[in-house]
């Protein structure tokens, strides 16, 4: 039951998300406007991580001791997978639209690369090659230099604490 309202849950958010981030149309920027210019790249250093499962929810949330940064649109990380396993993730990442406010920053992207240290136990594939192609939507919530991602990926849902640098 509770595997059911959190499926339905991400679907609901991945539905209304676009509409949640589209942002009015801006005004050309003048001449003198160089902020898009000078904004330096978004890098993140990613500190915590949380898993649940959606094939066995009695499991409950893991801790998955990540340690990882982001730089632009490229990302790396290692972490100790639900099997107890050291993987390693590396590629690229994101953000397809953004809302700000004053106090949060919203965001819907998405992060493509490989990981290693999986097996069979994640789907039959993984058995057959150590190293796997990730694709993750991401949902992102940012206040000050603290963020979360909320991800998806095969059958496990994370939370991800970073810091911006």
């Amino acid at each position: 039951m509770l595997r059911g309202r959190l499926v339905v849950l991400f679907l609901l958010v991945l539905s209304v998300a676009p509409a949640a981030f589209a942002q009015p149309p801006a005004a050309a920027p003048s001449p003198v406007d160089s902020s898009r210019a000078a904004k330096p790249a978004d890098r993140r250093l990613y500190v915590g991580m949380w898993t649940i499962h959606f094939r066995d929810l009695d499991r409950g949330l893991e801790n998955n001791w990540v340690l990882g940064l982001s730089w632009g649109r490229i990302y790396g990380a290692t972490f100790i997978n639900s099997s107890g396993k050291r993987a390693y993730s590396l590629g690229v990442q994101r953000t397809v639209a953004r809302w700000d406010s004053r106090i949060v920053s919203a965001g819907l992207g998405y992060r493509a690369g490989l990981v290693t240290g999986y097996d069979e136990r994640l789907f039959r594939l993984a058995g057959e090659t150590p190293v796997l192609p990730l694709i993750q939507p991401l949902i992102t919530l940012d206040t000050n230099r603290l963020g979360l991602e909320l991800s998806y990926v095969w059958v496990i849902a994370s939370v991800g604490l970073n810091v911006r640098l």
